[in-house]
């Protein structure tokens, strides 16, 4: 079960320029989350929350799949690798490519492939261009 916001210590009835108010998570907040029998969730706003469980903290984005319509998470790094201020710049980002209807999670693997094939063409050239070197300092000795 969540704790109390007052225990975690949120910023109640924040507003987010919309007219609704907001709970907004703190630094301190995130820091003191603890670990429970069961994982739960904390919520920073705007579908960004902090997934909580014994094996760490990661900040997750839930969203509607765009091809799907179905709900998913997708995953923005670790705390503390990821802070508070760096997850809510990956969600604003996320939100801004589903806005233009592209999937985030799809995205970033494809981001994935296509640096893996850049290194993977770099590595056959640098290899091609050693042994070109090789040969031709054979043929000069």
């Amino acid at each position: 079960m969540p704790k109390s916001s007052i225990t975690l210590g949120l910023n109640l009835r924040e507003e987010n320029g919309m007219g609704r108010s907001t709970n907004k998570l703190t630094a301190k907040a995130v820091l003191n989350a603890k670990a429970e029998a069961k994982p739960y969730r904390l919520s920073d706003g705007g579908n960004l929350y902090l997934y909580v469980r014994t094996a760490g903290k990661t900040w997750e984005f839930r969203y509607i799949r765009p091809s799907t319509s179905k709900p998913t998470y997708f995953g923005l790094g670790s705390y503390p690798d990821v802070s508070l201020a760096e997850a809510r710049d990956k969600a604003l980002e996320a939100r801004k490519h589903l806005a233009e209807g592209i999937d985030p999670q799809l995205l970033k693997v494809e981001n994935k492939l296509k640096a893996a094939t850049e290194n993977a063409q770099t590595l056959k050239h640098k290899l091609t261009y050693d042994l070109l070197i090789r040969l031709n300092r054979m043929i000069l000795q």
